[in-house]
């Protein structure tokens, strides 16, 4: 179930265009009505000041950056209801003995980011992919170094990881499946979790924390990896 999608506009932030989907001349009302369309594909359009009409309409995974004056990113992104506003989905692994073991003492608990549960709740641009970097991601309180090495071994190819997640975009009901390579199958299965992640004491995810764009995709990866271990603890030291 797919949350309700809305224009947000970035000033003096710019996409990376060499890369851009489509380039020209082209109205604001073509070029949303262009993303609205293909918005499993495309995230939005930049322009400057200058000449306003012409735009460059880009990919999910595009890289965006402030600090460029006169530059507009517009970005067709969700807006997440509150978890006390919406029945929400609720998977078969978080908040269970197994899913953080030894490590519950350094967590505070579960909370869906975005959703007024102490995760994210401020964050202006909330989304599961926006740009996809490998300098976005940070490890977090596990030994689980060699899996977050591999997220940015893979963000090297940024196509490939909207491939492994769907929906490809903030969900609704905050359900996600994710396709992960099962060694004891010998077989891709469907992992599918909830969005809640645990909780550092000091706020935010205890683990592989949210990238600089507010992207959750890293937590939520992390999270199918260690239920298809069986657990956060698994992960440590790979």
């Amino acid at each position: 179930m797919a949350a309700p999608l809305k224009w947000m506009t970035f000033r003096n932030n710019k996409f990376d265009v060499d890369q851009s989907f489509k380039s020209g001349q082209i109205s604001h009302k073509k070029a949303q009505k262009l993303v609205e369309e293909k918005q499993s594909e495309l995230i939005g359009y930049c322009f400057h000041k200058q000449n306003p009409n012409y735009k460059w309409i880009v990919k999910k995974g595009t890289a965006k950056a402030g600090g460029h004056p006169g530059w507009t990113c517009m970005v067709y992104k969700v807006q997440l209801p509150k978890a006390n506003e919406i029945q929400l989905y609720t998977d078969d692994y978080a908040d269970t003995p197994q899913a953080l073991g030894s490590l519950s003492s350094s967590c505070a608990g579960w909370g869906r980011p975005g959703r007024g549960q102490g995760i994210a709740d401020g964050a202006q641009c909330l989304s599961l992919i926006s740009r996809i970097d490998p300098n976005d991601l940070k490890q977090g309180k596990i030994c689980d170094c060699w899996l977050i090495s591999a997220f940015a071994a893979l963000a090297e190819f940024p196509w490939a990881i909207p491939s492994l997640i769907q929906p490809g975009h903030l969900a609704l009901d905050g359900k996600y499946t994710v396709k992960l390579f099962d060694y004891s199958k010998g077989a891709v299965v469907d992992v599918v979790v909830d969005d809640r992640i645990p909780k550092s004491r000091k706020g935010g995810p205890a683990f592989v924390k949210l990238s600089d764009d507010g992207e959750i995709w890293p937590c939520i990866l992390e999270k199918a990896f260690s239920k298809l271990a069986g657990g956060y603890g698994n992960l440590k030291g790979g």
